[in-house]
């Protein structure tokens, strides 16, 4: 049986996955990558040569193998070379993130801190300056010399690194970022998470939570409401992620449509406003992940494509994990690509039962959240049980209300920006708007996060109970759609 081209991309971005990691596994041998490339290369020549067909998903699976154990070879390599304490080789980091920074104790001067990469390394660079000293700022890149430390076994892939640049004459700047445009979206972002406040000079919390769900400035953000919407489930909101995407866009091809703007074109216009919002907030990867899902959903019938999310997702998963396989281990991504995947399956499954209430009503709505929320925890528990040892149940009921009231707060928020333009006593009410939504969200989670066994403790999840709730989950939804009566006009669910 031939696949369709959905099914097709969504088999390749698996082998893709499976062949990475079979790659990693490999480890000891990742600096023979050249000569296992060469050796998958002439096998599938060969099998070509003999007539075989069927060898696209063995070549991914392939290609997989060989980015895997290159990326591997590449971090062993750094590891290796950074462990001469005594000289260590003067290396390049870009500032990734916000800078941190504080008063030293053991020098006169500062010392600041900040994320950034070492290959496929991600670490946190620890630097000293002198007083007068530039502080580094996003975008930058800095030349430095220092000692790497591991917190935690170097064998596990989610071991933390630190560079310790401790000598400040062994860093210098050799790459401005003023003139870049991500460092003039940061600037554009700081102004734009000042207009956000305006109007909430009475409620500095709230002012300061806007601008932590809006544009992604954490900074104002406490420890204890972090603690609260982790416990409620709800603490997604706070980073700029497919939530946002998804509000942005169809608030705005809403507008679109009721002015008979044609299919085509509304991806035209949104595509681009959506990528102006994600450089504006920092252009985090879970939000670039959205938007290029959104990016090849929206833009197919420009190509006289059927838009289709399976298609969308597994592009952006090839791309994804193909440019950075080190990605495989990124809880974070890891996390919101099982979430985007199990919506789109819920999405898909339920659209085959008739509606139980009127289309287009409250109600209707109100059910379509719950069910998104209810796939979204479903994909998510397996990552996060497994990685942290615990899962939330309030997030269930909290992200009902929570998914809702962010959308009205996005809307609001975006509508505040503009209007702080042009007319400041319209932003101050839009944005008091946006914090009404937001001190509902906050309301929420702190009552989810009273509640009794709202977050579960559990021993770390292997493989196999991932893979036995899943399957659990998919064996139930099978069931349901044979037993439940089915929408005669729907078509039949890819799986079936």
């Amino acid at each position: 049986m031939r696949l369709s081209l959905p099914n097709r991309l969504l088999l390749a971005a698996g082998m893709l996955v499976a062949g990475e990691a079979c790659g990693f596994a490999l480890h000891v041998w990742a600096m023979l990558w050249p000569l296992i490339a060469f050796m998958a290369g002439i096998a599938l020549l060969a099998a070509y040569g003999w007539g075989a067909r069927g060898l696209l998903m063995p070549a991914v699976f392939s290609l997989g193998v060989v980015l895997a154990a290159r990326s591997e070879s590449d971090r062993l390599r750094i590891l290796e070379e950074t462990r001469f304490v005594s000289n260590p080789p003067p290396v390049t980091v870009k500032v990734e993130a916000p800078v941190n920074r504080w008063r030293a104790k053991k020098h006169d001067g500062w010392t600041v801190d900040f994320q950034s990469h070492l290959g496929p390394v991600q670490t946190k660079v620890v630097m000293a300056l002198p007083d007068g000293a530039a502080f580094p700022s996003v975008g930058e890149t800095w030349t430095c010399s220092g000692r790497l430390s591991c917190k935690g076994e170097e064998e596990e892939r989610r071991a933390r690194y630190t560079l310790w640049v401790l000598d400040p004459s062994k860093a210098r700047l050799t790459k401005p970022a003023g003139t870049s445009v991500s460092a003039r979206y940061e600037a554009l972002g700081t102004r734009m998470a000042e207009q956000a406040s305006i109007g909430l000079d009475w409620s500095p919390e709230i002012a300061s939570l806007n601008r932590a769900i809006l544009l992604g400035q954490r900074s104002g953000l406490s420890w204890a409401r972090r603690k609260t919407f982790s416990a409620a489930g709800t603490i997604h909101v706070f980073a700029i992620s497919g939530l946002h995407v998804m509000v942005i866009a169809l608030a705005l091809n809403s507008v679109l449509s009721r002015l008979d703007v044609q299919v085509p074109l509304r991806g035209l216009i949104t595509v681009p406003a959506v990528a102006a919002y994600v450089m504006l907030t920092g252009m985090r990867p879970s939000a670039l992940r959205a938007a290029t899902m959104l990016a090849i959903y929206m833009l197919a019938p420009v190509f006289g494509r059927r838009p289709n999310a399976r298609t969308a997702w597994s592009i952006t998963a090839l791309g994804v994990y193909g440019y950075a396989p080190e990605r495989l281990f990124d809880l974070g991504c890891a996390l919101s690509f099982a979430v985007m995947f199990g919506i789109v399956l819920w999405v898909e499954w339920s659209r085959g039962f008739a509606p139980i209430a009127k289309p287009g009503s409250n109600v209707q709505k109100l059910l379509g959240c719950l069910g998104i929320s209810f796939a979204a925890w479903v994909a998510g528990v397996p990552i996060t049980a497994h990685a942290f040892g615990r899962f939330s149940v309030g997030g269930l009921v909290a992200n009902v209300a929570v998914i809702y009231c962010a959308g009205w707060m996005v809307k609001c928020g975006v509508f505040g920006l503009a209007a702080s333009f042009f007319c400041i006593p319209l932003a101050a009410i839009a944005n008091n708007l946006s914090g009404l939504c937001t001190f509902a969200m906050t309301l929420v989670s702190e009552q989810v996060a009273k509640f009794p066994f709202v977050l579960v403790e559990t021993p770390y999840w292997t493989a196999w109970h991932s893979v036995t709730w899943y399957a659990a989950w998919i064996a139930a939804c099978l069931a349901a759609g044979r037993l439940f009566p089915r929408n005669s006009s729907a078509p039949t669910p890819w799986w079936i």
